[in-house]
């Protein structure tokens, strides 16, 4: 995806398809950018910088909400393709700060968090 960036990027260590169009990636330098499948080798099309470490997992909540889980713990962002933006809907979604390598969505109302330690956790949307 994107031209051709050597060394400029961290290591991708997560990917999610937002939508029927678009691509987010997740990386080791803590980048999540966007990128539209149909031009896939355009610059992305949206990018935010998520401090506090690497990027471990991203998966697809709804058409445009990305769960995103890392060192930081786990954020809930969305994706505006009209105006190609990412934004933070979440800064700590579940109270969880730090240490979370793995994410899944389980329906509309549940996600399944795994941490560092082993453990797996489920956590619910209800109060978004």
């Amino acid at each position: 995806l994107g031209e051709a960036r050597a060394n400029a990027r961290g290591r991708v260590a997560a990917l999610a398809i937002i939508g029927d169009r678009f691509i987010a990636s997740g990386s080791h330098d803590g980048r999540l950018e966007v990128h539209d499948a149909t031009h896939a080798r355009l610059p992305a099309l949206a990018r935010l910088d998520i401090s506090g470490g690497k990027i471990h997992a991203v998966a697809r909540l709804q058409s445009h909400a990305l769960v995103v889980a890392g060192d930081f713990g786990v954020k809930i962002i969305a994706f505006d393709a009209s105006s190609s933006t990412l934004s933070v809907i979440d800064d700590t979604f579940a109270g969880i700060t730090t240490s979370a390598r793995a994410v899944a969505v389980v329906d509309d109302a549940r996600i399944l968090v795994g941490d560092a330690s082993g453990s797996t956790t489920m956590h619910s949307l209800e109060h978004k």
